[in-house]
């Protein structure tokens, strides 16, 4: 959404019994919007969405500031689940297209409106670029509240046709996960693994090489192991 488009005004969006929406405060409709969200976890650019992430029918009628506050609220009510690599990418062009203008909000970004998300495949490609977007990601939103990544259950092992070595120091240095301590926002660091228990040891020390780190920042964040 280009960044100087003016706001169309008409059709007049109306509530159920007809009243102009547009017309009542910014913190009324602030809160019609909140009750028209279903939904508590987003996939950006996936199929049922008829947008890019899944707005309230407000956000299609027509109004673009109306739009703008719908897109607003959705991020920062819902976690946005992320697929790492190319969607990654193209949820990070979309929401750096976003303009907020008009909005009685402080935001700059889209990314601004970021309270919490979720990375499915965090660690598919240990070492690849598109790991670090990832990190990227979590960066650009600066008030992230909760991070959500899910880790392959041999991201810390590696085996090269050998004994089977310890591979988190090196698996933290190269996904950038030092990235993530910059996150001054953040209260909730949750770790998942489908791993059997036997590889679980790895994940455990990585969350407390989080806990440790924080502390040393003097912050405040859970730091949590699941297994879903």
């Amino acid at each position: 959404m280009p960044a100087n488009e003016s706001r169309q005004t008409t059709p007049k969006v109306t509530t159920s019994d007809g009243f102009p929406l547009m017309e009542l405060p910014y913190d009324v409709r602030h809160n019609i919007i909140e009750h028209m969200i279903d939904e508590q976890t987003i996939r950006p650019f996936m199929i049922p969405y008829a947008t890019p992430i899944g707005l309230p029918n407000a956000a299609r009628a027509g109004d673009r500031l109306l739009r703008r506050e719908c897109i607003l609220i959705t991020l920062k009510l819902t976690t946005l689940e992320v697929q790492t690599g190319a969607r990654n990418l193209i949820l990070q062009r979309w929401l750096a297209s976003i303009s907020f203008e008009g909005v009685e909000t402080s935001y700059k970004t889209a990314f601004d409106a970021i309270r919490s998300l979720k990375f499915t495949r965090f660690s598919l490609f240990p070492i690849a670029q598109v790991t670090y977007d990832d990190i990227v990601l979590c960066q650009k939103s600066k008030h992230l509240r909760k991070l959500t990544i899910n880790f392959h259950p041999d991201a810390l092992i590696v085996s090269h046709l050998g004994p089977v070595l310890n591979y988190a120091p090196a698996f933290r240095q190269d996904s950038h996960l030092a990235g993530l301590l910059e996150l001054s926002n953040l209260e909730e660091l949750r770790i998942e693994t489908s791993g059997p228990e036997a590889r679980m040891r790895e994940i455990r020390e990585l969350a407390a090489w989080f806990e440790e780190e924080f502390e040393k920042r003097a912050r405040k964040v859970s730091v949590t192991v699941h297994r879903p």
